[in-house]
């Protein structure tokens, strides 16, 4: 999987739309309105809410420049096909999150990080509701159990899932490919699994 940097910060208002909440435009208003007994009874922790006002506050403007910035980069690779510019997409996440890297910003980075949660909670939800079973998910891959016996039946059910989520406006900026395959598969974690594997078509 990859571009989920990428589409959460391109699709971000939709996203917000999707989780009934605009954190780049709202979130201020309504934790500064909440009063004290509100904001105690809510599910998340006072520290964690006055976090998230403070990212939301602090890195608004460097968010929507770097919106910007990204959608410069998609027209290039789009128009141009710049070797450069697919570059920086690619690597996105990395420059926001090292910091080592010159475009570092705790706050920037954790503004996203929760963007690129809500879209993956959303992109699990999806599989889900098309028949999926999902065994392991983080930011880069996704391990599916497609509940097919036969190799040629699980490669059309992922097909057609890959071609649902490319129809999909909310995720039009991720990319799907699958890269392995197995007949049975025994999964403890991203480090310690095994199967009998199958060619995919």
């Amino acid at each position: 999987m990859e571009g989920l940097a990428v589409n959460s910060i391109i699709k971000h208002q939709l996203l917000a739309l999707f989780q009934g909440l605009d954190r780049a435009e709202n979130s201020y208003n309504s934790l500064a309105t909440a009063t004290l007994d509100q904001s105690l009874t809510r599910s998340k922790p006072m520290d964690h809410m006055l976090l998230t006002l403070n990212d939301t506050a602090s890195c608004s403007p460097a968010f929507f420049v770097l919106k910007s910035a990204v959608l410069d980069c998609m027209k290039h690779v789009n128009n141009d096909h710049n070797i450069i510019a697919d570059n920086l997409l690619v690597h996105l996440y990395r420059y926001i999150c090292s910091p080592k890297s010159l475009l570092y910003d705790p706050g920037l980075c954790r503004f996203i990080r929760d963007l690129m949660n809500k879209l993956l909670e959303n992109l699990l939800n999806a599989l889900k509701k098309l028949g999926c079973n999902v065994i392991h998910a983080d930011f880069h891959k996704i391990v599916l159990n497609v509940n097919k016996l036969e190799a040629s039946h699980g490669w059309y059910n992922v097909k057609n899932v890959i071609s649902y989520f490319l129809s999909q406006d909310l995720f039009a900026y991720i990319t799907l490919v699958p890269t392995a395959a197995w007949h049975a598969l025994l999964w403890i974690d991203h480090h310690d699994y095994g199967g009998i594997k199958c060619e995919i078509p």
